[in-house]
């Protein structure tokens, strides 16, 4: 468990060191909250393109994606629906 300071007890040396580590902290967490939103955005794409595919019909013309900007032309071949 952290441990209770007194600020007005501290130089300002201390202070500083508290600050930078809060800035620190401040950081990594927007950096985490990045990767999580860029991690949401990609299973949000992922979602859109298996609705794609459910829609379509066999051997109907479609874009896959294999990369956020990259598609290429397929058809849907075999589709088979497997409920668990």
């Amino acid at each position: 468990m952290a441990q209770r300071v007194n600020i007005e007890q501290l130089n300002p040396q201390e202070l500083y060191q508290i600050k930078q580590g809060f800035e620190s902290e401040i950081t990594t967490l927007g950096q985490s909250m990045n990767q999580l939103r860029f991690a949401l955005d990609k299973y949000e794409e992922g979602k859109r393109s298996i609705k794609a595919v459910e829609e379509c019909k066999e051997d109907e013309e479609l874009l896959m994606p294999l990369s956020h900007s990259l598609y290429i032309q397929g058809y849907l071949n075999n589709r088979v629906n497997q409920s668990n």
